[in-house]
């Protein structure tokens, strides 16, 4: 070390006061700059563990609703599609007799009402029928409510009448907020209207529950909850500890019906030490994005996830919040508390050793795992990572597709304007795609120009808006003499008889074969 002078090497020689200093001075410098490396690695992992708590939560969210869905529908057919009550519902619009308009509203309850009571054992709480103009025809929970129109605070159903096709999405109305579904409902070529049913929120968290166990409670924006009268407000909801523009549903306290995963008590005191976070930023909440806290408590380590709910017309309305104890988050901390404790009692040794493997540590990783040139995953990562993706997607019931594309003509490009300039398309490309993309998506590159994307819970209808995004993107790519380029891109969806991502990736490859074949610059599947 320069200007090293403290002690010989048998310790006989003292040093000078300046020389000490500036010994203290470069060991201080090193155990700071080794905590802060340890910290930001520190905040990283946690920030993955943060998304990786927030997709599971996400995947049961859409389990469950996907899981009702079904269900509900054949409720739509067992009910209200049969013919003998559309024909009544198409009479009952026919006429402008009030009375005689009555007449038929009770002879469709009374059709009705054995199956409603049925809904009733799967927490279905509310069957609505809506005339094409928003007029409430009849509430089967409260027959004597009708006639109002509903267009006046129900988005879901301004969506629903005006596509003349299903919706789904929560909605708060004048007495109670449901996640609701809308199905059309047509006489032959005559639209009559929609059917309305409503889900109870116990119903959500029992069904969130089997998912993803753990402690649940609803919180929505009091501009969301403006359709309810004040005692309804009262009745249903309380103001939540964390924002005053938010309130905590009443009937998600889950006491009597619903099992417990965790202590009431011990749950109120991570909600009482999670608002004293929030308190810090008031603003996080009303963002509408999904996030999450760490909380350690008697010896264990708790996630609070907050996952934005939104309306039929993507509104924020409010979050689900969950409470599960995170063992992962628990590893993370006492791992790094170890190395808190080990930079403390081997100050200088320790700090120098440590920051040095990390350095060597990451760039090995980066290395072994990315494709310098393009920034994406390199081929020989596919096999474990679609093992996972393709185990997750069965395991949650969610849809995983891929996207497998090259570039148009590329051979031109290296021929004519030379490798460097192919290079440079190649790592300008990469980036943009690289910045179009989710977290959760895999972008690897195959070989030469070609590449493949792994899109978890992503059906094919939604690997072709990305494709189609990506064609439009690659157009927009400029470099040197170079304007826009063209790719051609296949996918593809797992199917239930696919024994594993590859037999997906070789349809993806015929239907890129396929794009090439049909003139290049497109999508094919």
């Amino acid at each position: 070390m320069e200007g090293f002078c403290a002690f010989s090497l048998f310790g006989k020689r003292p040093v000078k006061e300046e020389a000490r200093w500036a010994i203290a001075r470069k060991k201080s410098s090193v155990a700071v700059s080794t905590c802060f490396v340890f910290w930001i690695n520190y905040q990283n992992r946690l920030e993955r563990l943060e998304h990786e708590t927030l997709e599971r939560l996400s995947s049961a969210e859409e389990a469950t609703v996907d899981i009702y869905g079904y269900l509900v529908e054949m409720m739509f057919d067992e009910s209200v599609h049969r013919p003998e009550v559309r024909e009544l519902l198409l009479r009952a619009q026919e006429t402008t007799d009030l009375i005689e308009r009555a007449y038929f509203r009770g002879i469709i309850r009374n059709r009705l009402e054995p199956a409603f009571d049925c809904f009733a054992y799967y927490q279905v709480r509310l069957l609505n029928l809506i005339l094409p103009d928003g007029t409430v025809f009849l509430r089967m929970h409260a027959p004597d409510l009708y006639g109002d129109n509903v267009l006046s605070y129900s988005r879901l159903q301004k969506i629903a009448l005006a596509n003349r096709a299903p919706a789904r999405g929560f909605q708060v109305g004048k007495t109670i907020g449901l996640y609701r579904y809308s199905f059309p409902v047509f006489y032959g070529s005559q639209f009559l209207g929609s059917a309305e049913f409503g889900l109870s929120t116990f119903a959500f968290v029992e069904q969130l529950q089997k998912q993803f166990p753990g402690h649940y409670f609803l919180l929505m924006r009091r501009e969301a909850l403006a359709p309810l009268n004040k005692k309804d407000l009262s009745t249903h909801y309380t103001e939540s500890c964390y924002s005053r523009d938010f309130y905590e549903n009443r009937s998600t306290g889950w006491g009597q019906k619903i099992r417990e995963e965790l202590d009431p008590d011990l749950a109120g005191l991570l909600k009482k030490r999670a608002a004293g976070m929030l308190a810090n930023s008031p603003s996080r909440m009303a963002q509408g994005k999904g996030f999450a806290l760490f909380l350690g408590q008697s010896g264990k380590v708790y996630s609070l996830s907050f996952l934005p709910i939104r309306g039929a017309d993507g509104a924020f309305l409010g979050y689900i919040t969950a409470i599960h104890e995170n063992p992962a988050a628990k590893e993370i901390r006492e791992l790094y508390l170890l190395f808190a404790s080990l930079l403390a009692l081997f100050f200088m040794a320790a700090a120098l050793l440590l920051h040095s493997f990390l350095k060597t540590h990451f760039q090995l990783v980066e290395k072994a795992l990315f494709d310098t040139l393009t920034g994406a995953l390199k081929k020989s990562e596919f096999a474990s990572i679609s093992e996972i993706e393709v185990a997750r997607a069965r395991r949650y019931r969610i849809p995983l597709s891929v996207i497998m594309f090259d570039l148009d003509g590329f051979k031109s490009v290296n021929d004519e304007q030379g490798h460097l300039a192919g290079d440079e398309v190649l790592k300008t490309l990469g980036q943009a795609i690289l910045n179009s993309i989710r977290k959760a998506d895999c972008f690897f590159r195959w070989g030469g120009d070609e590449f493949l994307l792994v899109l978890p819970n992503t059906g094919k209808e939604g690997a072709r808006k990305l494709a189609d995004k990506l064609r439009k993107l690659a157009g927009q790519v400029e470099v040197e003499q170079l304007q826009g380029i063209s790719l051609s891109l296949g996918i593809a969806q797992l199917e239930e008889g696919d024994p594993d991502l590859g037999t997906v990736l070789k349809r993806a490859d015929e239907a890129l074969y396929r794009a090439k074949k049909q003139g290049k610059n497109r999508v094919s599947d």
